[in-house]
């Protein structure tokens, strides 16, 4: 019967929807729902589901690049969740309606006005090394060690770039700059999409590489890097 000021939903990106419609009766109750996750196209079909049924809860979408992964315990324990990495996480309305801050912000996030812009920055990268090291089965530092990857990173870079540039979404870093520095700052590590793929899991490729394709449909503008790195792995992807 209590109020909640925050919901916060860290599901993979194709379960949002289905996360809030399974507790739609409880939902008047919240003030603010915020959306955890990697991709984009889940945030807006949560709002247009809210507002199909008429609930007046605040949609707010998240961009963090702190890191964690669980890892199995001797003698089948309960999984371990491993802090892998500390960094930002910045919040904000997804309908931008409003710039102010919220009532009670946790200190650990940080409130972004346009919260657009961050997310469209991380998606290029994700949309980068997420599928190339699902395809290549790599860490994302052999991205830059094998000559091979780094040729076809920094072609799809290219790509992603000259869509981004087409649309008019601001990076504030050249993208083929950035994604090499977060190859070499995450060397060691599997990126969640091959984590995903390694597990036998479905990707949140459709709501990365499948984002950008769908705008980049829109625009009248080919993908053909992405669209066939995207294809292949959609061919094998469990779901």
């Amino acid at each position: 019967g209590e109020t909640l000021d925050w919901l916060v939903v860290t599901t993979k990106a194709a379960a949002s929807l289905h996360a809030l419609a399974a507790w739609r009766s409880d939902l008047p109750a919240v003030s603010r729902i915020l959306l955890l996750q990697n991709g984009m196209g889940q945030q807006q079909a949560c709002a247009d589901w809210l507002q199909a049924e008429n609930l007046r809860c605040e949609l707010w979408a998240g961009v963090s690049t702190a890191g964690a992964f669980r890892c199995q315990t001797e003698n089948n324990a309960l999984p371990l969740t491993v802090h892998a990495g500390s960094g930002t996480t910045l919040i904000g309305r997804w309908d931008n309606t409003d710039n102010s801050a919220p009532p009670a912000l946790p200190a650990e996030l940080t409130f972004c006005a346009g919260i657009h812009q961050p997310m469209r920055a991380k998606l290029a990268v994700n949309a980068v090394i997420n599928p190339l090291t699902g395809l290549l089965r790599c860490s994302n530092g052999e991205l830059l060690t094998n000559p091979a990857y780094r040729q076809q990173m920094l072609a799809l870079a290219a790509e992603i770039a000259g869509l981004y540039q087409a649309l008019a979404w601001p990076l504030n870093v050249p993208l083929p700059q950035q994604v090499c520095a977060v190859a070499e700052a995450t060397a060691a590590n599997r990126s969640s999409t091959l984590q995903d793929i390694l597990a036998g899991r479905p990707t949140e490729l459709p709501y990365i590489c499948g984002y950008l394709l769908h705008c980049a449909q829109q625009a009248g503008i080919s993908l053909p890097l992405t669209a066939r790195i995207y294809h292949q792995l959609q061919t094998a992807d469990p779901a």
